[in-house]
């Protein structure tokens, strides 16, 4: 099943046209306020429910932006929403930190034999439209209440999010019946390639991981997910890791096309995260203004070419 819109690769990412109202939630682009919300420094609103535990808005700006890299997501994956063998239709399915929903709603919808949670600390997504789908506010970091009887947990873009990773990938296992799957799907902040050393992209990544872990946060903690999942026990454990460009740079025009949706994504989604993160790491409050605009105008140039990681990790309880 495709989330994602044809992009040619000399598209511009940033235009309008680049994408359509295919790839928004139900009805087309709903958007949710939430009243429970803290206005941060950045003049964004947060979720006040469990302040500070994640680190990103969650307003009508970072919703859309979800959504288009749900369908960035998508197209990494060759147009599909899970990676895991599952042979047989899940009955009962979680998504954990579900943010907007879409991932939960698709699932649902292309398979009406699943009966599919999504949770999260924000309430901001849209009534389903489907009855097999339905939201909870939730903090997956607390001990779950949930019945043990989940088929398949999915657990998506967690790197900002989850302080002890390795806990709630005990507690989803604990919650799992005999032979159901766990699948993780997570980037890590950090820029490769060659001659990206003295670009504004690489020292955003470099302050915005140091200001994590500031604040408790592992943004690179990716790589660790498949030793993790051996230890607590899961079987038949896979792991992918895939490089997506900072822009359209690659000849591949599938690479390009996953450049541009990145490019997009980082530039729409860097503001949000930088004033909390930039101070921690020790930067200057006048400073860090100048330097999200320098980033985003390196963004926007696309003369950088780099890449970060994008890892697909699954595994099996044993039956």
């Amino acid at each position: 099943m495709s989330a994602t819109a044809p992009a040619d690769q000399g598209m511009n990412p940033f235009s309008p046209t680049f994408t359509d109202e295919e790839l928004l939630r139900e009805p087309f682009g709903t958007s949710i306020y939430e009243p429970d919300h803290v206005v941060g420094e950045s003049g964004r609103r947060y979720h006040g429910y469990k302040e500070g535990s994640y680190l990103l808005p969650n307003d009508e700006a970072e919703q859309d932006r979800l959504d288009f890299q749900h369908a960035m997501m998508t197209l990494i994956l060759g147009g599909k929403l899970t990676m895991a063998p599952i042979v047989d239709v899940p009955k009962k399915v979680m998504d954990v930190a579900t943010g907007t929903g879409i991932w939960a709603l698709e699932f649902a919808q292309a398979n009406p034999g699943s009966y599919v949670i999504g949770t999260d600390l924000s309430k901001i997504q849209p009534e389903p439209d489907v009855p097999n789908c339905h939201f909870e506010k939730d903090d997956c970091e607390e001990t779950w209440l949930w019945d043990p009887t989940f088929d398949y947990i999915h657990i998506r873009q967690i790197v900002t999010g989850i302080r002890d990773p390795k806990r709630l990938f005990r507690q989803v296992y604990d919650h799992l019946v005999p032979g159901g799957w766990i699948e993780i799907q997570d980037g890590t902040m950090e820029l490769d390639g060659v001659g990206v050393e003295d670009s504004h992209i690489r020292k955003w990544f470099d302050f915005c991981a140091a200001g994590a872990t500031a604040k408790g946060f592992d943004v690179r903690k990716a790589k660790n997910y498949e030793s993790w999942l051996q230890e607590i026990g899961f079987t038949e454990i896979q792991a992918h890791r895939f490089e997506v460009p900072c822009s359209p740079w690659p000849r591949n025009a599938q690479a390009a096309q996953i450049g541009a949706y990145q490019q997009r994504n980082m530039h729409d989604g860097l503001r949000g995260v930088s004033y909390l993160l930039l101070r921690n790491a020790g930067m200057a409050p006048a400073e860090i203004e100048d330097f999200v605009q320098a980033t985003k105008r390196e963004l926007r140039e696309g003369h950088v070419r780099g890449y970060s990681y994008f890892y697909v990790v699954y595994g099996r309880k044993p039956l």
